[in-house]
This record gives structure tokens, C-alpha cells and sequence, in this order.
């Protein structure tokens, strides 16, 4: 795998976990480096085994290096984490999760490359459940763990659209019009309430 990665210009920089903070400052893709969250089983969002969450993540990683070109020809540049309307504009947010979308499918490609074929039901599962996070992250801010939270995904393809409309729903409900808008405090502790009361009132029914 890092023979992959070191054949298209980058190599790895580990964080997080043992490993500390990211230095994103001074290795990025600019720098030809891959930041790769702490493989290891106790770190957070693993998949309980060191070496298969390590190379996961370095193929997922590179499929987003190789794909950030595309992605700011149509965005532009955009903040890669926080909350929508707080940190992130709708603008941010459908970047950010449009990216993950471009990165699943940049992946299987480069699995395939290395003799890895993915099957269309493995790999819609595997997309579905990398955008079910990347929406609730591009809304929220937090990550997931999908598998710990007794997420299913699905084993057909669940169009980008759907998770386009999911960001332009909730954007329309914290009264965010205009697509490169953040929102004041006050309006952030209101949205937030209304969001609760939304989710309560569903979970009722």
C-alpha cells in the first residue's frame, strides 16, 4: 500500500492516538503527505483490525488527495470540518460530502489497481455507510461510528442526490438562504432547539 501511495507523490504522516495532533500546517497534500488517523483498535472509527483499518484509510485518503483538483474546480476552497451554518456553509457542507462521495468511488479504483475487487453490493454498502457519516458530520461536526451505533446500510445504490437534499432540508429549517451563510449565536442555540424539538416530535409519531 505505500508503494501506491509513494507512486502517485505522497507519503503517510500518522496522528492522532499515539501518534498527537495532525501537523496539518506543514504536511498536507500540498507537501506531498497523507494524514492518517491512528490505526489502531482503540483510537476511534477502527475496524478493529490494525492493518486493514491502516490500509483502508490510506486508499480512502489518497482517493481524496487525487480527487481535490475535480472538487474545488466545481466548489472552490472550503473548510473540511464544522458544523453546518456554525462553522461550515451549506456551500462547505455539500463540498465536504460531495468529496467523501468522489473519494469512495477514487478508492475502489485504486483497489482495483492492486488486484482488490470490490463487489457492487460490498462496495454500495461501504459507500452507503461513508456518506450516512459524512452528512450527519457536515450537519453536526461530529464524526459517527457507524458500526458501534447498529447502522445497516444498503446494499444498492442510494443516489448523492439524497444526501444533497438531506444538507438542503436542514439548512432551509436553521433558515440558512444563501448558500455561503453562517449563522449568528443567537440563531445557532435557536435552530438547534427547533432541530431538537423536530427530531423529538418525529421520534413520537
Amino acid at each position: 500500500m505505500n508503494g501506491l501511495v509513494a507512486q502517485h507523490g505522497y507519503q503517510v504522516h500518522y496522528a492522532g492516538g499515539k501518534h498527537g495532533k495532525p501537523d496539518l500546517a506543514n504536511k498536507n497534500f500540498d507537501s506531498g503527505h497523507l494524514m492518517i488517523w491512528d490505526p489502531s483498535p482503540d483510537s476511534g472509527s477502527s475496524f478493529g483490525e490494525h492493518e486493514y483499518t491502516d490500509n483502508w484509510r490510506k486508499l480512502h485518503e489518497l482517493g481524496h488527495a487525487l480527487t481535490l483538483k475535480d472538487l474545488n474546480t466545481k466548489y472552490g476552497e472550503g473548510r473540511r470540518m464544522g458544523g453546518l451554518g456554525k462553522q461550515r456553509t451549506l456551500r462547505e457542507a455539500k463540498r465536504s460530502v460531495e468529496w467523501e462521495h468522489l473519494a469512495a468511488h477514487k478508492q475502489r479504483e485504486l483497489a482495483s489497481q492492486i488486484g482488490i475487487h470490490i463487489s457492487d453490493d460490498d462496495f454500495h454498502r461501504e459507500l452507503n455507510t461513508v456518506m450516512h457519516d459524512a452528512v450527519h458530520r457536515a450537519i453536526t461536526g461530529k464524526f459517527t461510528e457507524p458500526g458501534d451505533e447498529g447502522f445497516q446500510p444498503h446494499a444498492h445504490k442510494v443516489p448523492l442526490e439524497h444526501a444533497m437534499k438531506t444538507l438542503d432540508d436542514h439548512a432551509a429549517m436553521m433558515g440558512l438562504t444563501d448558500h455561503n451563510q453562517l449563522m449568528k449565536k443567537r440563531e445557532i442555540a435557536l435552530a438547534l432547539t427547533d432541530l431538537l424539538k423536530s427530531v423529538i416530535e418525529r421520534n413520537r409519531r
